[in-house]
């Protein structure tokens, strides 16, 4: 398959045709727009422009044409496929990160867990030390 730059020389150059088309109708049009006379112009003129216009539509389409099938080969250029290669790639690394990451935080919830249980019965040994205390204190 071809390249980005490749396909937008291919680009350049049909595109670079169209308009040269395009110019040549028009300047066939605009002479026989200027040799009509004031009176208006003759059935074979009219026919002319008609035919000319005509052709300027198919020039205008091929120009859409054109585009789309850029486009189509754009997307399935060498270079488009290398991009979403590596952003697959990217995104498989992320979602690895992405794992680890839930997975610390799990453990950071288990970890909150035991401080909080901890924590209560460091409260709950402190309350029966000062029980004790009093206890065994004389008065």
């Amino acid at each position: 398959m071809a390249t980005r730059s490749q396909i937008m020389q291919q680009f350049a150059t049909a595109s670079a045709a169209l308009s040269a088309s395009e110019s040549e109708i028009k300047a066939a049009r605009q002479k026989i727009f200027d040799s009509v006379p004031d009176s208006g112009a003759t059935p074979q003129q009219e026919t002319n422009i008609q035919k000319l216009r005509g052709a300027l539509g198919d020039v205008l389409d091929a120009r859409n044409r054109l585009a789309v099938i850029t486009a189509d080969q754009l997307d399935d250029s060498d270079d488009v496929k290398e991009l979403a290669s590596q952003m697959k790639q990217i995104n498989a690394s992320l979602q690895d990160d992405l794992d680890d990451l839930k997975g610390l935080v799990d453990n950071a919830e288990q970890i909150a867990a035991a401080a909080k249980y901890i924590s209560q019965v460091t409260a709950s040994v402190a309350q029966l030390a000062a029980q004790l205390a009093s206890v065994a204190s004389p008065r």
